[in-house]
């Protein structure tokens, strides 16, 4: 039973591909996901636990609802609670866990598998803003620097580029459409609804992702997802994406900003603006 949907639309997804891992290790048959918005109804994958999002079987007030009704039955493995957060696993879910149960996950709630892909030279960029940035700053929420997606942008003859953000609250937007324009590279701005944007990205062949959830639910649900740009130790999705891991080879930038530490502060907002793209490398991890 997963106690209560856990955010937006990333975490939600993270949430149900942790517990369908969960499930399928510990041989669980069935999965509670009351209010859950990434699926519409119940749903059954071959070869693993089904899946509900019925508030009608369980209540996330009324957790003794599943009991008194007779859902627990003697001598079955029940697991209660929030298995977004897994620092109690004594073993942690491998790629391979994560990798089948996104593949679970795309039969009953794919993104954009009945749109186009777009081009094979089309570069999407997403950016994160909103709690990323101004006074309310998250600590965890440290963005790359500009210099990771101008390493991306010079990573092969891109024809177009689209910057994918939920808002304008981003601050060096500028400075990558400065960077598309002297490139030679046609751009747009792609920022609607969560669930518009979720369906345009999960089009692209070509992604460079934001830290977060966001990026990995969607490259995780999307069949079109097939080379993703990350910074740092993002862990991967799953099989069948290859990944370019752009690290701080310095380390400069990833003590001052990314260890938990962030606040947006002038040092730091200069340091993610100009951090040198020599201080950087890229590694290719294979799909």
């Amino acid at each position: 039973v997963v106690r209560e949907p856990y955010g937006r639309m990333g975490n939600q997804t993270i949430q149900l591909v942790h517990a369908y891992a969960l499930a399928k290790r510990l041989k669980i048959p069935s999965i509670l996901a009351p209010g859950n918005q990434i699926l519409s109804s119940r749903c059954s994958p071959p070869a693993g636990p089904e899946i509900s999002p019925s508030t009608q079987m369980v209540s996330a007030a009324q957790l003794t609802d599943f009991f008194s009704r007779g859902l627990a039955q003697p001598g079955r493995i029940h697991l209660v609670g929030n298995p977004y957060h897994l620092p109690q696993l004594l073993t942690p879910l491998g790629r391979g866990e994560i990798s089948e149960a996104f593949t679970a996950l795309r039969l009953c709630a794919s993104l954009a598998s009945s749109e186009a892909p777009l081009a094979a030279r089309h570069l999407v960029i997403h950016v994160r803003g909103g709690d990323a940035f101004g006074e309310h700053a998250h600590r965890e929420y440290a963005q790359p620097p500009v210099s990771f997606y101008r390493l991306a942008i010079r990573a092969k003859k891109w024809s177009r580029a689209t910057i994918v953000r939920a808002d304008d609250s981003y601050p060096f937007e500028a400075e990558l459409i400065r960077e598309l324009e002297q490139a030679g590279i046609h751009w747009e701005i792609q920022s609607a609804s969560a669930e518009q944007d979720a369906v345009y990205l999960a089009r692209a062949k070509n992604l460079v992702r934001s830290r977060g959830s966001f990026i990995p639910a969607i490259a995780g649900r999307s069949i079109h997802t097939q080379r993703l740009w990350v910074f740092g130790d993002e862990p991967r999705i799953r099989h069948g994406v290859e990944i370019f891991r752009v690290t701080d080879s310095e380390g400069t930038y990833w003590s001052s900003c990314c260890q938990s530490n962030w606040t947006d502060s002038a040092e730091q907002r200069a340091l993610m603006r100009d951090y040198p793209l020599e201080k950087l490398s890229v590694s290719t991890e294979p799909a």
